[in-house]
């Protein structure tokens, strides 16, 4: 079961890597509550510390006090939890695996996946899964009211819906892995499109392969952008699990994945897209960026 206060961590630090644009607004967002509170503690200070210790007792879970901030990042990961519609789909491939050139091969297809990185990662694996997971048009309707009415609370709307996309996915997976398991087999970490060199324009092929667009309605632009927008694909490696555990090679890729998903680099801030760029506020970047930063 995935709750609003285990996703609270990783809320926060996505909001705490937005650009310096969305910064400001949240920066004002907290000026303007922290006037609030003055002012009100200013005219019934005793009422209000009553209040608040109620709703602080009311909120709190096993004891755990939150701020003012983290309750209102709260109720509105709730608010994206009871919005969502997730849909998950799981497939898996035998595959071969090519370290020079790098490849990724689906056996019985023409379907190759040129990456290093995956390469480096599938590289025990003769099995792949590849996964996708949506939570539905109307996170995207909730977004796009908030963006145009209440930025703020857009802002921590958006961040509250990439977490727990993620989450669902590898609630999901956990649960297909297990099986797997009493085999002494393991999943890999999955590897989505747009990490390290894993182009962004498999898109359409991950979803041919698992049917999406029939099966959950995921489709994908001819900019690779994923529709509803909060959705991910990605594939992962079937490993022995002590080959898995001394896979030095998968604790790089790791790093690699984590620092790719601070990817706001200064030239991205010359770019006409940059106040509204896809790739920045799902944690991954430009097929541009890419090539030239």
């Amino acid at each position: 079961m995935i709750s609003p206060q285990t996703l609270l961590p990783e809320v926060k630090r996505y909001i705490e890597g937005l650009n310096p644009i969305k910064q400001k607004v949240m920066e004002k967002k907290e000026i303007k509550r922290e006037k609030a509170q003055y002012l009100s503690v200013g005219k019934n200070g005793k009422n209000n510390e009553k209040s608040s210790e109620k709703n602080s007792e009311k909120n709190s879970e096993n004891n755990v006090r939150y701020s003012e901030m983290d309750q209102e990042i709260l109720e509105i990961i709730d608010e994206v939890i009871s919005h969502s519609r997730p849909q998950f789909l799981i497939s898996f491939f035998p595959i071969s695996v090519s370290m020079d050139p790098p490849q990724i091969i689906l056996k019985n297809s023409n379907i190759v996946f040129n990456s290093q990185d995956l390469t480096k990662l599938l590289k025990k694996s003769s099995q792949c899964g590849i996964v996708a997971v949506t939570l539905g048009y109307k996170i995207d309707q909730q977004i796009a009211y908030y963006n145009k009415f209440d930025l703020a609370h857009g802002i921590i709307y958006d961040a509250a819906a990439s977490a727990y996309v993620e989450a669902v996915c590898d609630e999901r997976q956990r649960s297909v892995e297990k099986s797997y398991n009493d085999k002494g087999m393991q999943f890999t970490f999955r590897f989505s499109p747009g990490y390290g060199d894993l182009s962004l324009n498999v898109q359409p092929i991950i979803l041919s392969l698992l049917q999406a667009p029939v099966k959950i309605g995921l489709s994908v632009s001819k900019f690779y952008t994923l529709f509803p927008r909060k959705s991910i694909t990605g594939i992962f490696g079937i490993t022995p699990i002590l080959e898995a555990d001394n896979n030095t090679d998968s604790d790089s890729i790791s790093e690699l994945i984590q620092r790719s998903k601070r990817i706001d680099h200064p030239k991205c801030h010359t770019c006409l897209n940059y106040s509204h760029c896809i790739y920045l506020s799902e944690g991954t970047y430009c097929e541009y960026r890419k090539r030239n930063l």
